[in-house]
């Protein structure tokens, strides 16, 4: 009976361990979730606030900044009335691995449709972004971003698309950039 009655204990022992596993793995996946969340509004007031100093700094260009709920927003730049660039921006997934804030070249983009996608990853120091790395020109993917960075990174990814779509020949030849 004795070592029946330390079957329990090794049991309730496993049980407790367990226990604790899976509190520690709810406490980081809502530790990540809240980074996603806080990540994902900083990038949308990131955005508000460039398309505003586009405007002000480019004559003739116009940007619009439509935050459609609390998980996606869409922004779009306009050369004289004409779209050169948009995106949206939504928070994805919000289920295991496929959590995530998605990029999207097209500012009507539906869920699971996205050019790019930014996960909370977390080292023994602190939580941050990690791009999957599917652009091209977009940055390392291999970089650990802070809300900062990961609003830049996106950022960058919309203005370089509108950067090579709108270079306009002057009057005397030479290319200029207009965004």
């Amino acid at each position: 009976m004795s070592s029946r009655g330390g079957c329990q204990q090794i049991g309730e022992a496993n049980s407790n361990h367990s226990t604790a596993l899976t509190s520690a793995n709810e406490l980081a996946r809502t530790r990540a979730l809240r980074s996603l969340r806080n990540g994902f509004d900083y990038i949308a007031r990131f955005f508000k606030g460039s398309l505003q100093a586009v405007e002000e700094r480019n004559p003739g260009v116009k940007g619009t900044f439509d935050h459609i709920d609390s998980r996606r927003f869409s922004a779009v730049l306009y050369k004289h009335g004409k779209a050169v660039s948009e995106c949206s921006i939504r928070l994805e997934g919000m289920g295991r691995r496929s959590d995530g804030i998605a990029f999207s070249y097209d500012a009507s983009a539906r869920q699971g449709s996205y050019n790019e996608m930014l996960h909370v990853e977390t080292n023994a120091q602190a939580l941050f972004f990690r791009a999957m790395g599917m652009q091209m020109g977009g940055g390392a993917p291999d970089a650990q971003l802070s809300p900062e960075g990961a609003a830049e990174f996106l950022w960058d990814l919309l203005i370089l698309l509108c950067q090579t779509k709108v270079l306009v020949l002057d009057h005397v030849g030479k290319y200029n950039v207009v965004c």
